[in-house]
């Protein structure tokens, strides 16, 4: 109750809208040191969730929006990463990390390191939001998170004075950079089956405002040994990858082929079996 009546009532730092017209003007206003709240009005392309789905392609919430709840149902049932590799599409190969939990994030320090908790009346049992496996109780759940807060911004508009921003922490690796949404994924993408142009976040309260891969060496998870720098770059550089849609078109490229290997394969079976029947059988 506190925390409604301070977002209905209480005092807010001024904001100031930020709209770049590339992603690498963002750059100055990570080091921003005034009393404004900067918001950030940036492509759904620059925007990922954990496990690196950007808004801007394939992504399993888009997917549910679009489809309705038993898309989401089978992202979750067909989705299960065991580990940190797996929850980030990359091939195993002996690196440390690859084994920490699919949760994981190598360059946040926190206090205490545990996966995500339940929500909305749901334990921590019935699964994640943002990975399987999870029950059909959350997947219900989470289907109905993100139609009503659709019905809720098409019938009043976007509020975020209100029900408060989509937050995160910038991602920058070189000249690129990427927005990790922490806070708000289903707003997030809300406003992207909407058609925004552009998805208005700010920089989560008490996380580092950008994190860089040219520190990698200074990331908490690799500074313990937990994570080696080499595997924690692949999953930071996984948010810089190309979005959902070219990595199915890539997928569906690589299964075609192997279908039609597999249809050479047994023509060639089936005719050396034709030539070795006896005659008249």
């Amino acid at each position: 109750m506190t925390r409604v009546l301070r977002r209905l009532f209480g005092r807010r730092s001024p904001v100031r809208d930020i709209v770049p017209t590339r992603i690498e003007e963002i750059k100055p206003f990570l080091y921003w040191a005034d009393r404004e709240v900067l918001r950030f009005w940036l492509p759904a392309s620059a925007l990922s969730m954990q496990g690196a789905f950007s808004y801007g392609g394939w992504h399993p919430f888009l997917e549910g929006l679009r489809q309705g709840p038993d898309a989401l149902a089978r992202y979750y049932e067909g989705f299960r990463p065991v580990d940190l590799a797996e929850m980030y599409r990359l091939p195993k190969v002996g690196e440390r990390g690859e084994t920490q939990p699919p949760w994981e994030l190598p360059w946040l320090h926190r206090k205490t390191r545990v996966g995500p908790s339940g929500e909305k009346g749901l334990g921590p049992e019935h699964g994640a939001s943002f990975y399987g496996p999870a029950t059909l109780a959350k997947a219900r759940l989470e289907f109905q998170r993100l139609d009503q807060t659709r019905r809720s911004i098409l019938a009043g508009g976007y509020r975020p004075e209100r029900f408060g921003d989509i937050s995160g922490q910038f991602l920058v690796d070189g000249t690129k950079i990427r927005f990790f949404v922490a806070g708000g994924k289903h707003r997030a993408a809300v406003l992207a089956s909407l058609g925004w142009d552009r998805i208005p976040v700010v920089v989560k309260p008490h996380w580092p405002r950008g994190i860089y891969s040219s520190t990698v060496a200074d990331w908490p998870l690799v500074q313990s040994g937990e994570v080696s720098e080499a595997f924690a770059l692949r999953v930071f550089r996984s948010f810089f990858k190309p979005d959902g849609n070219q990595q199915v078109d890539r997928l569906r490229g690589a299964v075609g082929q192997i279908l039609e290997a597999t249809q050479t394969e047994l023509a060639a079976a089936r005719s050396v079996y034709a030539m070795s029947r006896p005659v008249g059988s």
